[in-house]
């Protein structure tokens, strides 16, 4: 993240002096805190770096370049941190108010990314390794033929009708017949040409 530069920062709400003339450098890459007690200025002065509310007077930059004015969506990664950690400690103090510890909040998520991943694996190793051998043969395949070619594969001849994203369909004497692209690399295809005079 880039450094930051606060200067005479002040936020008035009505009636309120939220922030009065705050003024911080934080360096790229340094790892900052703020702490204090609940009213003190901490969520109004993340959202003011944020953008998410404007600051009555002072500046605020980011890499030398002054952001004070820009509107959340230019501040996107600042405002994503700062929702971020405020959501991440008001779960915390939530799950402790009504008494779950967090060890077992913890427990719980790497339970349920376990199942998660685990069932991705599964899927993986089912379904994906002859999906991803028809993508790859049915692309050598539109590479190495064309539609109206006469070709015989895996024991069927005949005229191709269409060449897709995993393989290709026949107009063999039987009927249409759907081969995967995968036999592109495990059957010889015959590239068939007249011979003679058939008429």
């Amino acid at each position: 993240m880039a450094s930051i530069r606060i200067e005479d920062l002040n936020k008035t709400f009505p009636g309120v002096q939220a922030l009065s003339n705050i003024n911080q450098n934080i360096a790229s890459g340094e790892f900052f805190t703020l702490l204090g007690p609940s009213g003190c200025g901490k969520t109004t002065l993340l959202r003011a770096i944020a953008g998410l509310d404007l600051q009555t007077s002072g500046t605020i930059e980011q890499a030398g370049s002054d952001i004070s004015d820009l509107p959340p969506a230019q501040r996107e990664v600042l405002a994503r941190v700062a929702q971020g950690s405020v959501l991440v400690a008001a779960i915390l103090v939530g799950a402790e108010q009504i008494g779950i510890r967090i060890t077992f909040l913890a427990i719980i998520a790497a339970a349920v990314f376990l199942a998660v991943a685990g069932g991705a694996a599964i899927a993986v190793s089912l379904g994906a390794r002859s999906y991803v051998a028809n993508l790859v043969g049915a692309h050598y395949l539109r590479q190495a033929f064309e539609v109206g070619q006469r070709l015989r594969v895996a024991g069927h001849e005949g005229r191709v009708l269409e060449l897709n994203a995993t393989g290709m369909i026949l107009e063999t004497e039987d009927g249409r017949v759907t081969l995967p692209g995968k036999l592109y690399h495990d059957e010889p295809i015959v590239l068939l040409t007249r011979t003679g005079t058939d008429g």
